[in-house]
């Protein structure tokens, strides 16, 4: 986790990334189960670590146009090969 941390840092840091901010509606709202710990694609290219209803971390997949936001099993990834979709339902 601390790796993760240091990493989302140093791309923001360098303007590689453009997160939204974990205080944001969109951010609050992606986080719709009450319990666990789980992601969930917020945008085509980017997706939200939750616990229960707070949004804890925001990653970005966009460093190419071809990696897009990947769940399988509640886990983000940037290995998606097409767009996720984005009406709410859940891949696994």
């Amino acid at each position: 986790m601390f790796r993760q941390a240091l990493v989302f840092l140093a791309l923001v840091a360098l303007s590689i990334s453009t997160p939204i901010g974990l205080t944001s509606s969109r951010a609050v709202s992606g986080c719709a189960r009450e319990t666990g710990i789980y992601d969930v694609c917020d945008t085509l290219h980017s997706f939200l670590r939750c616990r229960g209803l707070r949004p804890m971390m925001a990653f970005d997949c966009a460093h190419a146009p071809d990696h897009y936001c990947l769940i399988q099993n509640d886990k983000g990834s940037c290995n998606g090969l097409r767009p996720p979709p984005l009406n709410g339902t859940v891949t696994h």
